[in-house]
């Protein structure tokens, strides 16, 4: 445990170097690592409200459907290991440790941010568990995110207004151009409600191939109840019209419930594509515990 909280101070002691937007150091980061990031699905989510709880609800609908789910997020809120997660279990102690003794020589002499260090990290733990997808949320941006070098079977934009403007720019079409970043050829886009401009910029990254679902296109919401300590919700399925499906989350807020439709629309698409049912009851589970 000792070399353990040694190697956190080491880690958080890269912050002395300042934020850095570029793929160059976490490239070579990864490609001393073996590219661990090519060795499983990816589904990549950016934008500025509601990343990490659509990433969460994304990850726990999988796990509800049998997959070995690797989840990286970020900030923590009391743990560093809580950015790194396979199946909600927080990432091995004696990993990060192992990691960190390996790499630091390379790390210091890169000069490579916490970030980029930790996105590392986090790309070989999943591949080291042999995930059957990743989930990530980039952490500034999207362009020139650490986590951008990864081709996601589907990426997902939540709303996006101003933030990080000194690093991303003082207007949302600037924000929205470098949110667009992990729009990639060959993988679905699954976008939430956007204000005009943004949904713009969107749109001019499209190219003729990529699948574009924007929500409220393909869904209509009702909540119906909202209590302190729950909500009742119903969502119809407008590509099937007959399709409408009610649900009782423990989860509170309007703005909560058009991220877990996003997660339920993102988790669907997926198993889909590997030939997997999604059960609206597994769900429903997820929403009540």
């Amino acid at each position: 445990m000792d070399n353990y909280r040694q190697t956190i101070r080491e880690i958080y002691g890269l912050q002395e170097f300042a934020i850095k937007l570029g793929l160059e150091n976490i490239a070579y980061l990864c490609e001393k690592s073996g590219n661990p990031q090519k060795s499983y699905p990816t589904i990549h989510i950016a934008g500025t409200n509601g990343k990490g709880s659509t990433a969460f609800f994304i990850a726990s609908f999988l796990q509800a459907h049998g997959l070995k789910v690797g989840l990286y997020t970020s900030p923590h809120l009391c743990d560093y290991r809580e950015r790194i997660r396979i199946n909600n279990q927080l990432i091995e102690a004696a990993f990060i440790t192992d990691f960190w003794e390996k790499h630091k020589e390379l790390i210091y002499e890169r000069k490579a941010t916490f970030f980029d260090t930790t996105t590392a990290l986090g790309f070989s733990y999943f591949a080291r568990n042999n995930v059957d997808v990743a989930v990530i949320e980039t952490g500034l941006g999207g362009r020139l995110d650490s986590t951008n070098i990864i081709q996601p079977e589907i990426a997902v934009l939540t709303p996006v207004h101003f933030d990080h403007q000194k690093q991303l720019g003082n207007t949302l079409d600037f924000i929205a151009r470098e949110k667009a970043g992990i729009i990639k050829p060959g993988a679905q886009i699954y976008c939430a409600p956007q204000p005009a401009e943004v949904l713009e910029v969107f749109l001019r990254h499209i190219n003729q191939t990529t699948a574009f679902f924007y929500q409220p296109e393909i869904t209509e919401i009702q909540l119906h109840e909202q209590t302190l300590d729950r909500m009742r919700f119903s969502v119809r399925f407008k590509t099937q019209p007959k399709e409408v499906r009610k649900f009782t989350s423990k989860q509170v807020g309007h703005f909560q419930v058009r991220n877990i439709v996003l997660a339920m629309l993102v988790a669907r698409a997926f198993l889909e594509k590997k030939n997997i049912r999604f059960r609206f009851s597994a769900a429903q589970k997820i929403l009540q515990e």
